[in-house]
C-alpha cells in the first residue's frame, strides 16, 4: 500500500480525499441529519476498504467521485484548504519542537571559556601582529564560518562558542553522578545574581564535604579523587611537574579570593544541593567562590556537540 501511493496519481488523490473528508466530517457531525452521516460514512468505509485492497485506478476513481459527491451534498468546504494543511502541519511541528525541547533536549550555546579545552566558548585572536597571517578569501571565510565558527573582522577573528544539545531526560530517572558535565540556572546563586546558564562538571553531591589539596586534587568526604576515577580522566591526567596553565587540564587550584584558599578549608554540600567546579580551573567562576546551587535550577547533563565541526564534535557526555 505504501509503495502504491508512490506509484499510482488516482491513489494518492483518493487517499488525500479520504482524509479531507474524514476531518470536514469529524468537525461537522454534530451539524449533519442521521441518514446523511450515514450515506456518508458509508461511502467512506467502501473507500478506505478499496485503498487498503488495492483496487486499480478504475475503482478508486469511481468511488473518489462517489465520495466527493456524497460529502458535497452534506459536508461545507473549507477555503484555501492547502493552507490550512501547510498551517497545521506547521503547528504539529512547534508543538513537537517545544515537547521536545522541554522534555528531552534543549540546545544550548557555551558562552565563556571556563570548561576549556573539554567545551570552549567564545575566542577571540588579534591577527595583526602576526606577518604570516593572510585574510582568507570571501569562499574561504564561509567555509570557516560554517565548519568552525570563525567571524574574520579586519584583522582579527573570533571563533564562535560550542553549541550543543542538553540531555533534559536521563535526571527523571536517575540522579546525577559525579564528574558529568552539567548545566543549570544561576538565578538562586546570590554571589551571581542573575538568571543565566552555566555549564560546569558536578563536584560534590548533597552531604558532601569538598577539600582541594596542594596537589591540585579534590578530596571527597576524605577520598581522593583522580584519572581513574570515572569523568576526570582529563581532569587530573595533568603533568604533575608542570604549573596550571590557562585552558590546559591543570586539575583543581586552591585559590586565595575563594572559599577554598588552603587545604583546611572545607566546602560542605547542602542536602538537595550540588557544587560544580570548571575545568578550567585558572578561569572558571564556580562553587569555589559561591558554594552550592539548588537541584531545581539543575537542567540537564551536557550530551551532544553539535556545532562546529571541531575536534569537540560529538558525545560530551562521557568526557
Amino acid at each position: 500500500m505504501k509503495f502504491r501511493w508512490f506509484l499510482s496519481r488516482q491513489f494518492r488523490l483518493a487517499s488525500g480525499l479520504l482524509d479531507d473528508t474524514r476531518k470536514r466530517r469529524n468537525a461537522q457531525c454534530d451539524l449533519l441529519d442521521p441518514p446523511a452521516l450515514q450515506s456518508l460514512d458509508a461511502s467512506l468505509r467502501e473507500t478506505k476498504a478499496a485503498l487498503d485492497a488495492g483496487a486499480d485506478d478504475a475503482v478508486l476513481a469511481r468511488l473518489g467521485g462517489d465520495l466527493e459527491k456524497a460529502a458535497g451534498q452534506c459536508l461545507t468546504s473549507y477555503p484555501n484548504p492547502g493552507a490550512r494543511d501547510n498551517v497545521e502541519t506547521l503547528l504539529v511541528v512547534i508543538a513537537l519542537a517545544m515537547c521536545v525541547r522541554t522534555f528531552f533536549l534543549q540546545p544550548f550555546k557555551i558562552p565563556t571559556g571556563s570548561m576549556q579545552p573539554t567545551l570552549y566558548g567564545v575566542t577571540a585572536r588579534d591577527l595583526r601582529g602576526d606577518p604570516g597571517f593572510v585574510m582568507p578569501g570571501l569562499l574561504g571565510r564561509a567555509w570557516e564560518l560554517v565548519v568552525d565558527g570563525a567571524i574574520y573582522h579586519q584583522a582579527s577573528v573570533q571563533i564562535a562558542g560550542d553549541h550543543l544539545l542538553v540531555d533534559r531526560f536521563t535526571y527523571n530517572f536517575r540522579p546525577p553522578r559525579r564528574g558529568e558535565i552539567v548545566v543549570f540556572k544561576t538565578g538562586h546563586i546570590p554571589a551571581i545574581g542573575q538568571d543565566l546558564f552555566y555549564i560546569k562538571r558536578l563536584i560534590g553531591l548533597p552531604g558532601d564535604q569538598i577539600v582541594i589539596g596542594d596537589d591540585r586534587h579534590v578530596r571527597i568526604n576524605g577520598r581522593r579523587l583522580d584519572s581513574s576515577d570515572p569523568h576526570f580522566q582529563n581532569v587530573y591526567g595533568f603533568d604533575t611537574n608542570a604549573p596550571p596553565a590557562e585552558s590546559h587540564y591543570s586539575g583543581h587550584v586552591l585559590d586565595g579570593h575563594s572559599l577554598l584558599k588552603t587545604s583546611a578549608d572545607t566546602l560542605e554540600v547542602r542536602d538537595r544541593h550540588y557544587d560544580v567546579f570548571g575545568d578550567n580551573t585558572l578561569n572558571s567562576s564556580d562553587s569555589r567562590f559561591w558554594r552550592d546551587f539548588p537541584q531545581e535550577d539543575l537542567m540537564g547533563r551536557a550530551w551532544f556537540v553539535y556545532w562546529p565541526f571541531s575536534p569537540r564534535f560529538g558525545f560530551a557526555a562521557d568526557r
